[in-house]
């Protein structure tokens, strides 16, 4: 299972998912830049929806490129089920939407110089429809 959702982030690019961090990065830099503390870290919460913005834009094909590529014979040849295809897939989706939003948190804390537990734990409450988020990535990408 480790090994197909290692395969999911080869073929999406290492690239890519740096330059979305990164975005991300300069995003929250003018947040800072334009506002003052309080009023940055509430205007990170803003940022969520752009997780799954993010997130859509990098796995909008996960799914219909395999049809494509060809990739999905490959994977029928090998005793893989396809549920443990799609799975991976959709852990792929949620590990990339976490470790974003884990990056966003660890970002803002350092701009603000001190552990704020209850940001932290808003921010996480924030991030639940992001759940959602990733099944209409594999829907639509179906």
């Amino acid at each position: 299972m480790i090994s197909l959702i290692k395969n999911e982030y080869i073929k999406i690019g290492k690239y890519k998912i740096f330059i979305m961090f990164g975005i991300f990065l300069i995003i929250i830099c003018f947040i800072y830049k334009f506002n003052n503390r309080i009023d940055a870290l509430n205007n990170s919460f803003e940022l969520i929806p752009f997780i799954g913005v993010s997130a859509c834009v990098l796995f909008s094909g996960i799914i219909s490129l395999e049809y494509t590529n060809g990739n999905l014979r490959y994977y029928l040849t090998k005793p893989i089920k396809r549920s443990k295809i799609y799975l991976s897939k959709i852990l792929a989706i949620y590990l990339y939407m976490f470790l974003l939003m884990i990056y966003i948190i660890i970002i803002n804390l350092i701009f603000i110089k001190k552990i704020d537990t209850a940001y932290i734990f808003d921010f996480i409450l924030y991030c639940f429809p992001l759940l959602t988020i990733g099944m209409y990535i594999i829907l639509l990408s179906t």
